[in-house]
């Protein structure tokens, strides 16, 4: 799917937090001014969004993946061309605090998971 086709197109879309700008000023580039008619910060609450009717959605591959969505009557999962850039996902904790050992193997797993599901790069 190409990015032209969200131009003008009605979107649910992640708050502007995170990568989310990087995200629409991608689309933007690429030649789409989109139409956000909500907002949501759990992409849960997005998917059913769309299946609703309310908009198309932009969403990681993590997000559909992890979640084991399956396309249906109502929702149409697309790998976008050209691709946008690689979200990037970072833990926080405050500073000068060490991170408990359930906090450190959450972090390990992340890592796990996310290293398999990311492509391979670009040669530049």
């Amino acid at each position: 799917m190409l990015l032209e086709w969200f131009a003008g197109t009605p979107m649910v879309a992640r708050p502007q937090t995170c990568d989310e700008p990087l995200t629409e000023q991608a689309v933007a580039r690429g030649g789409a001014r989109t139409q956000i008619v909500f907002r949501a910060a759990v992409n849960d609450t997005l998917l059913p969004m769309v299946r609703a009717g309310l908009g198309s959605a932009l969403l990681p591959w993590l997000a559909i993946l992890g979640a084991e969505v399956p396309s249906d009557d109502r929702l149409r999962i697309h790998e976008l061309r050209p691709t946008l850039p690689p979200r990037e996902i970072c833990p926080h904790r405050q500073a000068g605090r060490i991170p408990s050992p359930l906090a450190a193997r959450a972090v390990d797993i992340a890592v796990q998971v996310v290293t398999g599901l990311a492509p391979p790069p670009t040669p530049a």
